[in-house]
């Protein structure tokens, strides 16, 4: 299992049933676990501590000295636990006299080429895409995801369950359970699609959104926020973490305040080119210029307004794949009974950005509920500009947006219609009724 080809110095510890390829280098002061596998050319320096199963690919490189001016040669650790997969090239610097190590948790995937800086504490359970590199003293917690070619400051801190979009840069902490994204970072909404693969239950996910329509749909203070979400919003651990996360992060109120996608000073907000078209209408098509961080709300004024339909008619719209199957609803109301039974969005604390941001590019607008009427919108474009939402062109007459049913449709073709087809009655004798039981009294039928 080991090939022959690979160096390993004599001091270090190797673990039972480890492959080793060939053109690997394994330093003094190593220990390497059981059941590992290193495919070739893998580089363990000193100060590297393997837990067992990790897979290491072509080229990766663990335990290297950090690249930190401050380093002094002390005596620390690059350490990596248990059920890892470490693609090529990747590098785990060990750590500083400032923590003494660099952590790697369990069970997680780090893709081609991305860095792990000194001192960094990496959790259990996450993916870091290809290219990313993170700098020194970075705490990223269990079950994140990074995408590709992320840039993350040092002593940054991100949450559980959060998805930084590719290729965004943060110097800023990115609390647990958002989708982070965008030039610069911002909040782009919660991470729904991560929390309902790793099963939270509905009402957990109900406590989240509300949480962080307060902290950055909210123009009071920072602290009033926070006082907000413990008075207001159910208690659950995952509240109890957000709480904990938003009060012990350094410098997190201007934190939150970086992310929040209002704040005109630090972000260029982006607008979205949305095409509308209609089946029943051939000749018709609207395109809309709608800022990102617009609600749904907004958009369905500004459809309604396009297409000179009054504003009284129950609306919604539906989250589409590629091949326009209705994903999530976002409704006009909350007309649910029992807001714990199940997770909805409205349009007036829904924004685009929360899901446009995160690659849809396709919506259906119900305008005609009762008959499922739908315009059929899609995502043409992004462009630099903010303002109010638009109409840049319009062709063709909208259709009617009710139906012009003919109540006597089908069977009933008109009023005085012949019912005997349906109703198998050949012929009425009103000598024949039976009258038994009926009487009529000043009062009527009795």
């Amino acid at each position: 299992m080991i090939s022959p080809l690979a160096f390993i110095h004599p001091e270090a510890k190797i673990g039972e049933n480890c492959e080793i390829g060939p053109f690997c280098y394994i330093d003094a002061n190593v220990e390497l676990g059981d059941n590992n596998r290193l495919m070739n050319s893998v580089t363990l320096l000193s100060g590297s501590r393997i837990g067992k199963g990790n897979t290491f690919f072509p080229g990766a490189v663990i335990g290297a000295v950090p690249q930190d001016l401050k380093f002094r040669g002390e005596v620390t650790t690059a350490e990596v636990g248990d059920n890892n997969t470490i693609r090529e090239n990747v590098t785990i610097n060990r750590g500083t006299a400032a923590k003494g190590r660099t952590v790697v948790g369990s069970n997680n995937l780090l893709m081609e080429g991305m860095h792990v800086g000194h001192d960094c504490n990496i959790g259990n359970g996450c993916i870091i895409g290809n290219s990313t590199k993170i700098a020194g003293e970075v705490v990223i917690d269990d079950f994140a995801i990074l995408s590709a070619n992320v840039l993350v400051h040092q002593f940054c801190h991100i949450g559980s369950y959060v998805m930084v979009g590719g290729g965004t840069r943060t110097a800023q902490d990115v609390p647990p359970f958002c989708i982070a994204s965008r030039e610069p970072v911002a909040y782009c909404g919660l991470n729904m699609v991560g929390l309902k693969r790793r099963n939270f239950p509905m009402d957990v996910i109900n406590a989240l959104h509300s949480a962080y329509l307060i902290l950055y749909q909210n123009s009071k203070l920072f602290n009033e926020r926070i006082a907000e979400i413990r008075e207001t919003v159910m208690p659950c651990k995952e509240i109890d973490y957000l709480l904990e996360f938003l009060t012990n992060s350094s410098a997190v109120s201007s934190a939150v305040d970086a992310l929040s996608p209002h704040c005109p000073y630090l972000h260029s907000t982006m607008q979205y080119l949305i095409r509308m078209v209609c089946d029943e209408c051939s000749d018709f098509r609207r395109d809309i210029l709608i800022d990102e961080d617009a609600t749904f709300l907004e958009l369905n004024d500004i459809i309604l307004k396009s297409c000179a339909y009054p504003d009284n008619q129950m609306t919604s719209f539906y989250i589409c794949d590629e091949e326009w199957q209705r994903g999530e609803q976002i409704t006009r109301e909350d007309m649910r009974d029992n807001v714990a039974d199940d997770f909805l969005y409205t349009m007036a604390d829904t924004r685009l950005s929360e899901f446009l941001d995160g690659g849809v590019r396709h919506l259906e607008y119900v305008f005609d509920t009762f008959n499922d009427r739908v315009f059929s919108l899609c995502v043409r474009g992004e462009e630099p500009g903010n303002g109010a939402p638009e109409v840049v062109k319009s062709v063709g007459e909208a259709p009617l947006q009710i139906a012009d049913a003919d109540p006597t449709a089908g069977a009933f073709t008109s009023v005085g219609g012949d019912f005997t087809e349906d109703f198998g009655i050949e012929s009425y004798n009103a000598d024949e009724i039976d009258f038994d039981g009926f009487e009529i009294s000043d009062g009527g039928f009795s």
